[in-house]
């Protein structure tokens, strides 16, 4: 992945922490395959200068692009998503749902649906994520299959269905095992069952892997706590603030450390 796309990533998404890159990828792909070949030069550019803002956070800077490329071009598929995109970067949900759910009546876009099963993750729809992760893998010449399949996963998991988001987490894996992201997901889905060895076996091979994302040590750090070794949770976490120095993760860390450190028990980390 290119480091502009990780830039994307770490801005856009509504759930930085555990399917950061199944919606990058949908963001990349709907941008490049359903833009509108009629598409003038100064919407492309007000498009482009939105992204740009949009990968530095610059949600209001975004915006303002973007209503500029709509008002020559009102139905541009692509400023609409953006639009929607940035909206939902901005925890502006209702907004960005306005916006998304007719898109994806029109477009009929896999990637349009897994934006919006994104979405109603994040503000805990999760039936309705389900549906929308559904009609995306219910498009066969979908590129990003593992997209829709990890938030079918994660809407399953927050509802208890433990069996299908085994199942639907394993898929992902296998059909993209380079991403780390999706073993990530099935981290969280084996320690919240309590399969805590499933999980280790997974942080084992992450370690191997991905070493250097804070990803890693997080949940190896929240591993050792649900097993009971509080000294192995604290240097990790120790270890996570002294090595990377800023993020939610480092700050969730921070609080976590605080915590184990007063005899508090630690959260479920969020969703």
């Amino acid at each position: 992945m290119s480091p502009q796309l990780r830039k994307v990533l770490s801005h856009i998404l509504p759930t930085p922490k555990f399917f950061k890159v199944a919606f990058i990828f949908s963001q990349i792909c709907l941008l490049s395959c359903s833009t509108p070949k009629e598409e003038s030069p100064h919407t492309r550019s007000y498009n482009q200068m939105a992204q740009a803002f949009a990968n530095d956070g610059l949600y209001a800077e975004c915006l303002t692009s973007l209503e500029s490329a709509l008002k020559d071009e009102p139905t541009n598929p692509q400023s609409l998503f953006l639009k929607g995109l940035c909206l939902m970067g901005r925890e502006s949900f209702a907004e960005s749902e306005s916006i998304l759910k007719p898109l994806c009546e029109k477009e009929k876009s896999a990637d349009c649906y897994n934006a919006l099963a994104a979405l109603y993750l994040k503000t805990e729809r999760y039936e309705k994520c389900l549906v929308s992760s559904s009609q995306a893998l219910a498009i066969q010449t979908y590129s990003f299959f593992e997209n829709a399949l990890s938030h079918r996963a994660l809407c399953s998991l927050k509802l208890g269905d433990f069996a299908t988001a085994v199942k639907s987490a394993e898929a992902a894996k296998k059909k993209n095992p380079a991403r780390c992201d999706l073993r990530y997901t099935l981290v969280r889905i084996h320690l919240q069952r309590g399969a805590i060895d499933a999980a280790f076996l997974e942080l084992d091979s992450l370690l191997t892997q991905c070493p250097a994302e804070v990803n890693t040590h997080f949940w190896l750090a929240y591993a050792h706590f649900k097993k009971g070794n509080k000294e192995s949770a604290l240097k990790r976490y120790h270890y996570i603030v002294s090595q990377f120095k800023r993020g939610e993760l480092v700050e969730e860390s921070k609080s976590n450390l605080e915590l184990l450190e007063n005899h508090v028990p630690i959260p479920e980390p969020k969703l």
